[in-house]
């Protein structure tokens, strides 16, 4: 393999993998997450500014800045690309073994089913609202520089290139599809981060108004975990299953149809002179003002609501908005670095102070941010009709107890695309972008959720042999690993037959 005929790559170790050596690890708990790899060339190195390939469809200026990354050649290639949406909470390039999505997406990887893989530091994003251009400009050098060194090593260009991530990975995928459609031919977003600015605004909103209802400690200060109990959340989860499971036409454990859910916390409010097995009524407050979103001065709604779902009452719900319930826990909710980090990114270079998450002033501090929320806002309506005429496939996945972005928002970004002018003449598939709602499910994964399934699977089927997902087929993992249950294309709802296990997904039609 000569690296010297890869334009703009400078490999910093190249080495070969045989089969049954290397493993799979869960970025989180650094475990080994599933079967031994297959054989593979693995190279590391840097993609240089200036890269060209001719595969290009957009005309923005690359990142001056190298990027890292990471790349595993199977030896048995299946002839595909798949490059690895970034994962926001790791400093470091991940390794490159093709996460997949869902709660089985370490070990049901793309590398073990022949992808050539790709991951790199692209995407971080910068300081600034205007700091998109950078973020897309390096992603598209790194896939450039990924497909340039497989037709090195294989001889030929990747037949098909897919683009997989969650989170902040799966804003980059719509970043390829509204800038550079012709880099890849499907891309599946569970979770992307679409109004970044205005969830950092609805996380801060739930902070302070659940730190307003927290008790205080000897010294006075305010104890946001104790906000809510686990056994207070879990009192909510069951009220929202006595109101919503059957309007899927049987009780199941699940909420199916997110849209007809319109749960009161008020129902729990507890009586007068009653203190257990209800909520005070400062809690009700806190809870249904939470999940309704953001206001602004005048009321007006500045993000999208949180949908009603018992999957409020799991640990990774609880881990964003509440911080620690007991020992082991994290001792402070993920969202007051995260909402901090948002905010310094977002009044970067703008005079006075930068607020943190429990001192933002929804009133005083909102035209500061109004800049980085009009980026945000440009970025979900831009159009995706390049894309689509060429063929491009896009499935959205989100689950709807997402403590940190609202499945609604990933709701609204479809119908945008829907209510797109699309030239009916032009060639390509009118329905190109399918979303699909996980009920129970957390931020990527957990909660309890049928929340292991091949989105990348659905999505190659749909691409290579049009055969579009009217249904997607969801396991349990760790909390329900005897269910199973349809994920069905919004707005269509997975409902019972009347007949058949109701743990079993065939007893399940969507419509």
């Amino acid at each position: 393999m000569l690296y010297r005929d890869v334009p703009g790559l400078k490999i910093l170790r190249a080495a070969f993998i045989a089969e049954g050596v290397a493993y799979p690890l869960n970025w989180t708990t650094r475990r080994i997450a599933g079967d031994a790899l297959p054989a593979h060339c693995l190279v590391s190195g840097h993609v240089d500014p200036g890269i060209e390939s001719g595969t290009t469809a957009g005309a923005d200026s690359p990142s001056s800045a190298p990027i890292a990354f990471e790349m595993r050649l199977p030896t048995r290639w299946n002839g595909r690309f798949f490059y690895q949406g970034s994962d926001d909470t790791q400093e470091d390039v991940p390794e490159a073994f093709g996460r997949n999505t869902g709660a089985g997406g370490f070990d049901d990887n793309a590398l073990s089913s022949g992808f050539a893989v790709l991951s790199s530091e692209a995407g971080r994003p910068a300081a600034g609202p205007g700091a998109a251009g950078d973020e897309a400009g390096a992603l598209r050098q790194a896939a450039l520089g990924a497909q340039a060194l497989i037709k090195t090593y294989y001889g030929k260009r990747p037949d098909r290139s897919y683009f997989v991530g969650c989170s902040a990975g799966g804003r980059e995928g719509l970043l390829f599809a509204q800038r550079w459609p012709a880099l890849f031919d499907g891309v599946v977003a569970v979770a992307p981060i679409l109004r970044g600015t205005d969830a950092a605004l609805a996380a801060a909103w739930t902070l302070q108004r659940f730190t307003a209802a927290a008790p205080r400690a000897r010294k006075r200060q305010t104890v946001l975990s104790r906000a809510f109990s686990m056994e207070e959340l879990f009192m909510v989860a069951q009220g929202i299953l006595k109101q919503c499971d059957a309007l899927d036409g049987v009780e199941d454990g699940f909420v199916m149809d997110m849209a007809a859910c319109r749960f009161d916390p008020a129902a729990l409010q507890c009586a007068r002179g009653k203190r257990k097995g209800c909520l005070q009524k400062d809690e009700v407050a806190a809870l249904a003002d939470a999940m309704a979103g953001p206001r602004g001065p005048q009321g007006q709604p500045l993000y999208a609501p949180w949908p009603w779902d018992p999957g409020i009452a799991a640990p990774g719900w609880r881990a964003w908005n509440l911080g620690a319930a007991g020992p082991g826990s994290e001792p402070d909710p993920r969202h007051l670095t995260r909402v901090d980090q948002v905010l310094a990114r977002a009044l970067a270079g703008s005079p006075g102070p930068v607020p943190n998450a429990l001192a933002l002033d929804f009133v005083g501090d909102l035209p500061r941010l109004q800049a980085a929320r009009d980026a945000d806002a440009a970025f979900v309506d831009a159009p995706l009709e390049a894309f689509r005429q060429r063929w491009g496939k896009l499935l959205l996945l989100h689950g709807a107890a997402d403590p940190v972005v609202s499945a609604w928002a990933t709701v609204d970004y479809l119908q945008r695309l829907r209510r797109a002018r699309i030239d009916p003449q032009a060639p390509g598939d009118m329905e190109f972008a399918r979303a699909y709602i996980v009920p129970g499910m957390n931020h990527c994964a957990g909660g309890p959720a049928t929340d292991r399934f091949d989105a990348l699977a659905a999505l190659v089927d749909w691409v290579e042999f049009d055969r579009a997902p009217d249904r997607i087929e969801a396991h349990g993992s760790a909390v329900l690993r005897d269910e199973s249950r349809p994920l069905c294309p919004w707005p269509q709802v997975a409902r019972y037959r009347g007949e058949g296990d109701v743990h079993h997904s065939a007893s399940y039609v969507c419509r």
